[in-house]
């Protein structure tokens, strides 16, 4: 009869366990990197120039509709900018399109405290 003591050596284990404490610090070490590298000036420069609009001026009737967990889109804005309180707004804006026109437009847009904001849309036009 094998013994357990022979069944379950000691050779099949490493010798010094991982500290899950450690691990767990340096995986969020690793996401903190990964998000880093997910964003930066250049992909932000990027999604500008699909933009096909810039705000000119101020936005006015700032209105929150959506926040925290209430936004489907909440996930995949933390793993692209960062953790943050995400909320979804709408304002009223003047905006200039590719093709030189202004107008006035209802805009939304996601926005986190020390994140600017992030996805601008136009929903409707007003004028």
């Amino acid at each position: 009869m094998i013994s357990p003591m022979n069944f379950l050596s000691f050779r099949h284990f490493p010798q010094k366990l991982p500290n899950p404490a450690v691990h767990a610090d340096a995986r969020r070490q690793a996401g903190a990197r990964r998000r880093v590298q997910r964003y930066t000036a250049a992909n932000d420069d990027a999604y500008r120039q699909l933009m096909y609009f810039a705000i000119v001026g101020d936005v006015t009737h700032v209105e929150t509709f959506a926040t925290g967990s209430s936004m489907r889109e909440l996930a995949r804005l933390r793993k692209f900018y960062g953790r943050g309180r995400w909320r979804k707004q709408k304002g009223i804006a003047r905006v200039r399109l590719s093709d030189g026109a202004v107008r006035l437009a209802e805009v939304h847009w996601y926005e986190a405290h020390g994140i600017r904001r992030k996805e601008l849309k136009i929903k409707r036009y007003i004028d």
